[in-house]
């Protein structure tokens, strides 16, 4: 008896979802070009289409180029092309922006769907991405633009291939992260964090949709994968400590905890709570800290409604509710 595998027909509701969130991603999309319009080249802007001007390619020069301490040659290859394509010509420059930004929506799409399914939950989340002000600044600016937004795809796509090496097993996941994690590491050298917010959103993942020990059964289920990212970091450190004149080129490996607590500590997270450094190395707090306060307070809600949505008909609601409260002690 031959057997025929049934496949999921999409129901109306899918349907609507589906037609929701595409909606979202054109506003949001139209929100950002016409922001794209108002702009023009500034700053290292000029810098990235000079060198791409004056210099082949393939050259160490210009791929392996310490600009301000940035590793970034796939910036500097896409600089290139479109300095080739159309030099000075905002339009192109531009496209290349809004191309890198469909790509990051379409890596937290999938990311939110591994998390939700495709219900009526994963609106929330979608909408607060593509319409917070925090990422137009970056997308606005063409160089930074370069930099964030392979960083925004490297988290969303890390994260969800972390959830679905747990679920399946499947070593193609493992794949998959390890070359986005390269790319994007060719893109940004802040894209170190990568790995450890994969971690995380793993882990709360594993906290909703389970009632065991957390950071363990993740670190032992998604074991092969936290190695490869691993490998891939300390390779790449091992790059950047050779190309980039600055403080860790300087000594070697001795200042690699200097390192990242510059990246994830002050460049990452003090930045986002409003808190800047000054010239004598110190730090100092920036008058919007409150304003920013209360954006990490409705954010860390808007992390927990998914918890909530999946968890409301289990008798978990009762813990869960306690985490709500604390964000707002």
């Amino acid at each position: 008896m031959t057997v025929v595998a049934s496949r999921k027909v999409p129901t109306r509701s899918s349907r609507r979802i589906v037609l929701a969130a595409s909606a979202l991603v054109v506003a949001a999309m139209i929100v950002r070009i016409w922001v794209l319009n108002q702009g023009f080249f500034y700053w290292d802007d000029f810098i990235l289409m000079g060198r791409a001007a004056t210099h082949p390619l393939w050259s160490t020069e210009f791929l392996l180029y310490d600009h301000d301490d940035h590793f970034m040659p796939m910036t500097f290859v896409v600089a290139w092309v479109v300095t080739m394509l159309a030099p000075f010509n905002w339009f192109v420059a531009a496209a290349s922006l809004v191309l890198l930004q469909l790509a990051a929506v379409a890596a937290v799409l999938r990311l939110l769907y591994v998390l939700l399914g495709l219900r009526w939950a994963l609106l929330v989340p979608l909408t607060f991405y593509l319409f917070s002000p925090l990422s137009l600044p970056a997308f606005s600016w063409w160089a930074a633009g370069l930099n964030a937004l392979p960083l925004q795809f490297a988290l969303a796509w890390v994260s969800a291939d972390a959830i679905r090496f747990i679920q399946t097993g499947r070593y193609r996941y493992v794949g998959s992260s390890a070359l986005v994690f390269v790319v994007a590491l060719l893109f940004f050298e802040k894209s170190a964090v990568v790995p450890v917010v994969a971690f995380v959103t793993a882990t709360l993942w594993w906290v909703c949709t389970h009632n065991t020990s957390a950071v363990l059964e993740v670190a032992r289920r998604g074991w092969a994968m936290w190695v490869a990212l691993v490998v891939v970091t300390l390779a790449w450190l091992l790059t950047y400590s050779l190309v980039v004149s600055g403080s860790i080129s300087g000594s070697g490996m001795a200042n690699f905890g200097d390192f990242l607590s510059r990246t994830l500590f002050r460049g990452s997270f003090l930045h986002s709570l409003g808190v800047r450094g000054s010239g004598s190395g110190g730090i100092h707090l920036h008058r919007g800290l409150t304003r920013r306060c209360w954006e990490l307070l409705v954010g860390a809600r808007l992390l927990l409604l998914p918890c909530w949505w999946r968890l409301s008909t289990s008798g978990m609601r009762r813990s869960l509710s306690v985490s709500w409260r604390c964000t707002s002690c």
